[in-house]
């Protein structure tokens, strides 16, 4: 049985989980922990019999390293308040159902291309459905992101960045994996937010300037050469202040998307239906056109 045979075969289930999850989540704001034991039961009989019946080999280093990578994203995006319990759960699930995205030559792991695609989906919904209350208070966006006080976050932001730029790719080489613009991003805000989580729990100048100044000294001691590490620091800085910009363009967008929700009493983002497209798009080379996109734009 192929690749594209042994794909399909979990089509139905993906949708059926989709379509749930979707619903309810849109209805009533909660992903259901039934919908998610039912498909993991179905998933692993569907697992046993491709496996027993028709001799369908899954890499157990992949697949347990898969597992391990999305329950990481989905910890770290629960306990950071970035996702509800629900969807961090409803992540780790689809991310076992997808044994073969169509990028794996991209990414080995099936939870990087769901995370990559999920984010890229939620973040542009966010941005048209807002989009009207930015142009509407556009001076307002304006005056508060060149404020003294977004400057200042945007700086402790810049800093932090600086400090961990290196790590995605570092530990990507291990892997054989290419830290392109859009994984570069996506991987590095992912650590920064657990950081930054810390970091505003202990409200401490003293423990943020600790974690940078190791964030850069282990950069020294992890790559040998001085002349090369500096250099490499100071080509960082370009694109470091674009992330860090982009960043902060992007909050003023999720901060007019939260006063629209306050309007209608709705604190939460639907995440569901956005991550059941990302997981229909694993499929697809979706991600691929993006990061050549990305490339291009990152020159």
């Amino acid at each position: 049985m192929d690749i594209a045979t042994v794909t399909l075969s979990f089509v139905p289930l993906l949708v059926i989980l989709g379509v749930r999850t979707s619903y309810s989540d849109l209805r009533k704001g909660i992903v259901k922990n039934w919908d998610l034991v039912f498909t993991l039961f179905a998933a692993t009989a569907l697992y046993g019999y491709l496996i027993v019946y028709h001799g369908v080999q899954i890499d157990p280093v992949l697949f347990i390293g898969n597992f391990c990578i999305a329950a990481s994203f989905g910890l770290i995006l629960y306990f950071t308040d970035c996702w509800g319990a629900g969807d961090a759960k409803l992540f780790i699930v689809y991310s076992l159902m997808v044994p073969f995205p169509a990028d794996r030559a991209v990414l080995p792991f099936s939870a990087f291309v769901i995370f990559a695609n999920t984010i890229m989906i939620a973040c542009g919904a966010v941005i048209l459905l807002s989009l009207k209350d930015v142009i509407r208070s556009f001076p307002q966006c304006l005056q508060r992101l060149f404020s003294l006080k977004t400057l200042k976050r945007l700086m402790i932001s810049f800093s932090l960045l600086l400090s961990i730029s290196w790590v995605v790719p570092y530990l990507l080489g291990f892997f054989g994996a290419h830290a392109s613009p859009l994984i570069f991003i996506l991987l590095t805000y992912l650590l920064y937010s657990g950081l930054h989580s810390i970091l505003r729990f202990f409200k401490s100048y003293a423990l943020f300037s600790v974690v940078v100044l190791c964030g850069i000294g282990i950069r020294f001691w992890l790559f040998p050469h001085p002349l090369e590490v500096l250099s490499s620091l100071l080509l960082s800085f370009r694109k470091i202040i674009l992330v860090t910009f982009f960043f902060g363009l992007l909050d003023i967008f999720f901060q007019a998307d939260e006063v629209e929700k306050k309007k209608t009493n709705d604190d939460s983002i639907i995440l569901a239906p956005h991550m059941f497209l990302g997981v229909m798009l694993t499929q697809t080379h979706f991600l691929k056109g993006v990061m050549k996109l990305m490339n291009y734009i990152w020159r």
